[in-house]
């Protein structure tokens, strides 16, 4: 059956020009965020990373602060 919806936000981080393979260990190191690293889905995925959003609103929000941290001192 098709899915109606899902609980993971793509997200695309191809402008920061960052390698698509270093791209988690670096979110990880630098913000204490763990996100899943497009290219396991396939060349397609390359660039973009994937957040879990089924967690509270509040760690959420948290997860955004920091990730926008980290684009604005990579971008």
């Amino acid at each position: 059956a098709k899915a109606d919806s899902t609980y993971f936000a793509w997200i695309d981080m191809r402008k920061l020009g960052i390698n698509p393979q270093q791209l988690r260990y670096e979110l990880e190191r630098e913000e204490h965020i763990i996100l899943e690293n497009g290219l396991r889905s396939g060349k397609g995925g390359s660039g973009f990373i994937r957040l879990n959003t089924a967690t509270s609103e509040e760690n959420i929000i948290n997860a955004m602060r920091r990730l926008e941290h980290f684009c604005r001192n990579h971008g």
